[in-house]
């Protein structure tokens, strides 16, 4: 869900996560949400002028799916839309010239160049070590 938001981000996008008030009992207060994913430093979404900017390949009509990819200033994101197919994106040093390796959310290293394989419905959150920020 979060790498969905990231896709689509832009300077007037907000993205929140609250929990259904039916049910949760009235003397509760809602929690804050803190996803840490939602925290990395990604920087700023690079402008994209249409959605077929973002597709990396599809399915016929979309029909069962495509991968996504949005870049930022620090990484990019990958969003696999498909419920039957797992896709692959070659992480090369062609494409990111300055960058040796991205860390995904989980704490995951990728060093370039690697094929990287994004299981159904799933994104994948990649982003610049600090040191090459």
């Amino acid at each position: 869900m979060i790498s969905s938001f990231y896709l689509i981000n832009n300077p007037n996008t907000y993205f929140a996560l609250t929990p259904l008030p039916d049910l949760i009992p009235k003397r509760y207060a809602l929690p804050q949400c803190y996803e840490p994913s939602m925290y990395l430093p990604l920087g700023n979404p690079k402008t994209v002028s249409g959605i077929e900017e973002l597709v990396v390949t599809s399915t016929l009509n979309y029909s069962k799916g495509a991968l996504y990819k949005r870049e930022y200033d620090n990484g990019l994101i990958l969003l696999n839309s498909s419920n039957d197919l797992i896709f692959s994106y070659y992480l090369s040093t062609t494409t990111f010239p300055d960058i040796s390796s991205f860390i995904d959310q989980y704490g995951n290293i990728y060093n370039l160049p690697t094929l990287i394989e994004i299981p159904t419905t799933t994104g994948l959150i990649l982003y610049k070590s600090l040191s090459e920020q």
